[in-house]
């Protein structure tokens, strides 16, 4: 199953909250600054790495049953990019909209997260096991 997110220039992958943070800072920490990263907590979730007044917070972005995505108490959404670009209009209990995208530097790729390769190997071995292929 394919990250959804992979393709975003402003998703880091696996990146801890304190390396989402640096590269916000790195990027001028104005208002309404975010990066997405992958949540290290929750799989198939997200994190909303976001600066307002030179503060940060992190908003996480849950997988619901359904396949969509939310922050606890927001709307759902069918993609984290349909997601951010929601709150690009709309605050919707964030501390602001979403102004600037923090995007990659040239060079940098999405850091695979922990349950990458595991998810990949279980979907290759349920296949092979269904289909008896050797």
């Amino acid at each position: 199953m394919p990250n959804p997110a992979a393709h975003l220039p402003f998703y880091y992958g696996s990146i801890s909250r304190s390396d989402a943070e640096e590269y916000l800072k790195l990027a001028g920490m104005s208002d309404g600054l975010f990066l997405l990263r992958q949540c290290l907590r929750s799989l198939g979730g997200y994190v909303l790495s976001l600066v307002h007044n030179l503060q940060f917070y992190h908003y996480p972005i849950e997988r619901q049953l359904n396949g969509t995505y939310a922050i606890a108490g927001g709307k759902a959404h069918c993609g984290p990019e349909e997601l951010c670009e929601f709150y690009f209009k709309d605050a919707d209990g964030l501390c602001s909209t979403l102004r600037k995208m923090c995007n990659r530097p040239s060079g940098v790729e999405p850091q695979p997260g922990i349950f990458d390769n595991i998810q990949d190997n279980m979907v290759r071995e349920y296949i092979q096991q269904t289909w008896k292929l050797e």
